[in-house]
């Protein structure tokens, strides 16, 4: 199935006050994706200021078909 690729370069704009009290975790798949496309950044901080959890996977977009102990791991270690 084809997909936008906008939807890889543009980010969702949420303006409720509220999502600040959300626990957050970012699983960034660093591997190869398709060519001329650029991931966007992983913030650095959370919307209240407090420091990002991050965690790489080395592995392209579909992390649950390419990595899904790894990616398992990571879900069930944050739930």
């Amino acid at each position: 199935m084809d997909e936008s690729a906008r939807c890889f370069q543009q980010s969702a704009e949420l303006d409720n006050p509220a999502q600040a009290l959300i626990p957050r975790v970012h699983i960034h798949c660093v591997g190869d994706g398709p060519d001329g496309i650029t991931r966007r950044p992983v913030p650095k901080t959370r919307p209240g200021g407090e420091p990002a959890r991050v965690h790489e996977l080395p592995t392209g977009h579909d992390a649950m078909i390419t990595e899904p102990a790894a990616l398992a791991g990571l879900l069930l270690a944050h739930a």
